[in-house]
């Protein structure tokens, strides 16, 4: 298998188990789970998901384009906003305590540059 190929399969895999926990009870990943993963700070979290995200970028670039790559990504966000519209309220409650936290701007300093430092990468493709 590629590397592509085992990405795609560790994803298919993760995403069956989740949908599988969701249908069948929320109790086990809502007691064992969700609190292992999201702990107190979640600078962990963001260090790893950074080097994850990093190595996966890596083995991407080896058969695909940046361009290629954030027009997938449009594609995933497109199908994360359709599994998060119908929890409208509690989304909108939720983008207004962030917003409304002191500091939020600054607990997310780290990915608004990975954002847009990939935003201006893609850009430099499409029109250099």
């Amino acid at each position: 298998m590629t590397p592509i190929e085992i990405i795609a399969l560790i994803t298919a895999l993760f995403v069956s188990i989740k949908l599988t926990m969701m249908m069948t009870g929320q109790s086990f990943r809502l007691k064992k789970l969700v609190p292992k993963f999201w702990v107190d700070s979640g600078i962990l979290i963001m260090i790893l998901a950074f080097i994850v995200a990093g190595v996966t970028l890596f083995f991407l670039l080896q058969e695909l384009t940046i361009v290629q790559i954030w027009a997938t990504m449009f594609f995933s966000v497109v199908l994360i906003v359709m599994g998060l519209a119908p929890y409208t309220k509690s989304m909108r409650e939720v983008e207004i305590k962030w917003h409304s936290e002191t500091g939020a701007v600054k607990m997310r300093w780290f990915v608004s540059i990975v954002w847009i430092a990939i935003s201006i990468w893609v850009l430099i493709e499409l029109f250099v």
